[in-house]
This record gives structure tokens, C-alpha cells and sequence, in this order.
């Protein structure tokens, strides 16, 4: 039954129905997939069976693969639990060691994630890493906060009523929690949600790398899930009998519905036909433009043509085509002639397959970072994306890693090889 409850109050938690149905931000409600499991590795790492670190592994890994911020309030978590459990590492410093496999798996797992992006951050200055930190004036306030989640509202940022609640009743009770694992979570829980508010001082660590989160009220999506275990194991016996947890889960139901129903009536300027709604808007590229090279301006390009431009010297062009990321067009009586082509030139664009005397891609960082290309005589110019070296080795690192993990769990389970005396794969005898 509690396994039960879980479910519903996680998954139809208000912070998930706010990425869900309002931000529409499909790779956090991807992490929210994958961060039960992750949670799961981490109890067992710090409280349980540390040779289970492979959960932490598996649920870490989907989480990067969603969302690139999501793993960085995960790490947070782990750091701070890791802090809490410092006597229990002292006398178990084993938990140490299933943590620090879980980190390499991990890192292995997401190799074909990291480099790529580390290598597309190295040839490109990014708006994110430009911009000035948002911590300061994304928190919320605590009264709004407060507001919004008695209210169950799912157009803004919050935990739900019935989270909310529960972070009250953590606050005041949980000397009284037996559980130190429970315990714990809730305290952490209740902890970030007072953090994803202007309570925390975000001033201090607005320079800091961890302005990468944008915005504290991500610690909602964290608080939401110890939130949740606390109010589906119920240390408190709050909900002790059957009746009472079914009683429950059907409230949790009914505040999601009423709280999807209120977004959907208060926002009907925004409902179009679903046709319309799956149309993919070109210049898409997210609210905060964090993606774009430094210095792209976005309305100038919607303004602009979609077509090639001269920028310098002289030449013909005709018969241009665009396919995808793949664009071409025939030159003659060129000389010198600098050409911008109508698409950003992120690393990995390459003119290689062109004929003719074409020069290799540069950003041009005086007209929107736009890929340009220098043309002399008569000839095709072809571009298109390829996959860099980085992403070729990394992707093939990543599989043959996660080939090697099935390996060794299908051998261990069927017991054709000891790994006894191997950390982490089978607890050994003395520990049985």
C-alpha cells in the first residue's frame, strides 16, 4: 500500500504537473523518471546494501541523459547526505568505495553526454556561460510559495498542498521520525524547499558554477521526492490503516484534477487545435536562448532572409537548397567572395564534401555567428553536421561500458564466475 501512495503523490505531484503541463519541459519530467531509482541507489549506498550501487548508477545515468541540470541538484543531494551520514562512514568506510564505483560507472554511462558537450563548450562561447547568475531574483518569495501551493497551483513553481503540509509536519516532528534514513530525507526535503525560496541567501553563490541552475525553485523536483517517501512510509503513523491511505491517494487524485482543470480553464487565449500545436517553430530554442553562441541576436535572424549572403567580394550563386542540417548551392566567378550561410555554425559543420576551392566553416561573429565559408572560381558548396571524433569514441566508450555492466550482472546471477573477492559485485561470505 505504500508503494501505492508513493506513486500517486509522486507522480501526480504539482511540481511535475508544472513541467508537465506548463513549462512543457519534457527533459525534467524525463529525470523525473529515472530520480526514484537514483534515490533508491543512494539509500543503498549510504543506509542499506552498498553492493547494490549499481541502482545509483542506472538511475544517474537516465537522469543525465534527460536533463543537464537535474545531476547537478542530484550531486547536491548525495554531497549532503553523504555529510549526514559522516559517523556512519567512519565505521563503515566500505559505502565509500560502492560510492566512488557508482561515480566511475556513472561517468563511464555518460561519457558520449560530457565530452561532446565539453567540446562544443570549448569552440563556443555560450549565452549561459555569459549571462549573469538568476539565483537572487528566480527564488521565490516564501508568502508567494506558501500561496501557491495551498492553492495547488500548478501554473507556478511549488510542491502541492499535500507536500507542502508534510514539510510542516517535518519541521515540527522529526525528532519523533526512528528511521534514520526517513528521517534524514524528510529533513533534507523540507530543508530545499525553504531553500528554493529568497530565505537562502542565492546572493553569495550567484558567481559560483552553480548558477547553472538558474533557478532555486529547482529544488523543488528533489524536495518533491523525499517529500514523497516521507508521506508514503508515514513514520508518524498518520495514515496507520488501509482506509486512511486509500483516502489519500484518492485526494491526491482529486487536487491533480482540479489543479490540471483550473490551469486549462484560466488559459484558454492560449488552447489552439493540436495541428497547430505540433508544428515545430524553427527559432525555438528555449526562453533563456542559453544555447545560442554570445552575441546571436534571434529577432534579427527571424528577420532575416533564408538564404545565402555575400558579406564580401563577388560571386554568383544559384540553385540553393536546404535539407535538414545539410544546405548547398552552385558558385561561379568567384573571387574571394565570403559567403554567410543561413545557419549557425555550431563545431561540427563541415564543408568537406564541397567541389570547387571552398574554404573550411568559420563563425562569423559579426553577423549573428552565422556559418561562413570563402568561395574563389566555380564550384558546389555542400554543408552539413557531422559527428565529431569526441562523439564517435565517447558513444563507443559508453556502449562498450554498458555492454561490460550486463556482462558481469548476467555472470554474477547465474553464478559461473566468484566474484566474491570482487568490491562491489557480491557480498562475500564473512559479510553473509
Amino acid at each position: 500500500m505504500n508503494s501505492l501512495v508513493f506513486s500517486f503523490v509522486y507522480t501526480l505531484s504539482t511540481y511535475r504537473l508544472h513541467d508537465l503541463m506548463f513549462r512543457h519541459d519534457i527533459g525534467e519530467i524525463g529525470a523525473f523518471v529515472f530520480l526514484p531509482i537514483a534515490v533508491l541507489g543512494i539509500y543503498e549506498i549510504f543506509y542499506g546494501e552498498r553492493k547494490h550501487w549499481l541502482t545509483l548508477v542506472f538511475g544517474m545515468t537516465g537522469i543525465i541523459y534527460s536533463h543537464a541540470i537535474s545531476p547537478i541538484l542530484v550531486a547536491i543531494l548525495i554531497i549532503i547526505i553523504a555529510c549526514c551520514q559522516i559517523p556512519e562512514l567512519k565505521k563503515n568506510p566500505k559505502r565509500l568505495l560502492s560510492l566512488l564505483w557508482a561515480v566511475i560507472c556513472s561517468v563511464l554511462l555518460s561519457l558520449a553526454y560530457f565530452l561532446p558537450m565539453i567540446e562544443q563548450v570549448h569552440h563556443t562561447q555560450f549565452m549561459l556561460g555569459q549571462s549573469e547568475g538568476m539565483l537572487p531574483n528566480g527564488a521565490s518569495d516564501m508568502a508567494d510559495l506558501t500561496n501557491w501551493s495551498l492553492n495547488n497551483t500548478v501554473g507556478q513553481p511549488n510542491i502541492g498542498i499535500t507536500l507542502f503540509l508534510a514539510a510542516i509536519v517535518i519541521l515540527v516532528s522529526f525528532t519523533k521520525i526512528k528511521n534514520n534514513a526517513i528521517k534524514q530525507f524528510s529533513v533534507i526535503g523540507a530543508v530545499m524547499l525553504l531553500c528554493s525560496t529568497k530565505i537562502f541567501p542565492w546572493v553569495l553563490i550567484n558567481k559560483t558554477p552553480l548558477r547553472m541552475i538558474q533557478y532555486p525553485w529547482r529544488f523543488d523536483m528533489v524536495a518533491t521526492i523525499l517529500l514523497a517517501i516521507f508521506v508514503a512510509s508515514d513514520p508518524l503513523n498518520i495514515f496507520s490503516s488501509k482506509v486512511a491511505k486509500s483516502g489519500l491517494v484518492i485526494f491526491v487524485f482529486l487536487l491533480a484534477v482540479s489543479a490540471s482543470y483550473r490551469l486549462v480553464a484560466n488559459s484558454s487565449l492560449q488552447l489552439m487545435p493540436y495541428a497547430q500545436y505540433s508544428q515545430l517553430d524553427s527559432f525555438s530554442i528555449g526562453a533563456g536562448q542559453e544555447y545560442l553562441p554570445k552575441g546571436t541576436n534571434l529577432s534579427e535572424l527571424q528577420r532575416s532572409s533564408h538564404k545565402p549572403k555575400i558579406e564580401q567580394g563577388k560571386v554568383k550563386i544559384s540553385n540553393f537548397k536546404q535539407y535538414g542540417t545539410r544546405l548547398s548551392f552552385d558558385f561561379k566567378n568567384a573571387k574571394n567572395a565570403k559567403v554567410d550561410l543561413p545557419i549557425i555554425a555550431y563545431y561540427g559543420f563541415q564543408s568537406t564534401q564541397s567541389s570547387g576551392k571552398v574554404s573550411k566553416i568559420k563563425m562569423d561573429s559579426k553577423n549573428n555567428n552565422l556559418a561562413q565559408v570563402t568561395v574563389n572560381g566555380k564550384g558546389k558548396v555542400i554543408v552539413d553536421y557531422f559527428e565529431t571524433a569526441t562523439q564517435k569514441v565517447t558513444r563507443r566508450i559508453s556502449f562498450l561500458s554498458l555492454l561490460v555492466i550486463i556482462a558481469l550482472i548476467f555472470i554474477n546471477k547465474l553464478n559461473l564466475v566468484d566474484f566474491d573477492r570482487i568490491e562491489g559485485l557480491r557480498t562475500s561470505n564473512k559479510e553473509k
